[in-house]
């Protein structure tokens, strides 16, 4: 198992190491419920990032041009780490929409931060996303982090 559970706030990562925090997000640009209201407590970057590449579009240090769509992930860097804004809910949830995770779109998500990972030597702390707004089965999305990161370490945070 790559998971490791932690209890605490993941927005203050239990390492001294750099970090990346993946989250899912929505196709449609809107911010402020859920997890995001933990990251706008401590960073301003993730949400002003997020919505400029909704509207105005993401380029990477790389000059590689992201498209705003399901599937794609935008890297923010904060204070001692990264964001990773992971593209994977269609639209919000409600009545007609009980279940917007798309999980292929979170399994190429996955597939980025995995490289990012790799290429900048980070951890992955991570909050269960993808299981409660986005109305994922976290099992599910368990077995996809185990068989992405593998052998990697993920710390995945409980809040108390």
């Amino acid at each position: 198992m790559t998971i490791e559970y932690l209890h605490g706030d993941v927005t203050r990562p239990q390492t001294d190491a750099p970090f990346v925090i993946p989250h899912v997000c929505n196709n449609i640009g809107r911010w402020g419920a859920g997890f995001t209201k933990a990251l706008d407590g401590c960073w301003w970057e993730p949400k002003a990032n997020y919505l400029g590449w909704k509207i105005d579009g993401y380029t990477t240090n790389e000059g590689l041009e992201v498209p705003f769509e399901l599937g794609q992930t935008q890297f923010v860097e904060v204070d001692g780490g990264y964001v990773a804004n992971m593209i994977a809910q269609v639209g919000v949830r409600g009545r007609g929409n009980p279940k917007p995770i798309r999980y292929a779109a979170l399994m190429s998500c996955l597939w980025q931060v995995f490289g990012f990972v790799e290429s900048h030597n980070l951890e992955v702390h991570a909050p269960k996303f993808g299981s409660v707004l986005a109305g994922g089965d976290w099992g599910k999305i368990e077995s996809m982090i185990d068989f992405v990161f593998d052998p990697t370490n993920v710390y995945v945070y409980e809040y108390p």
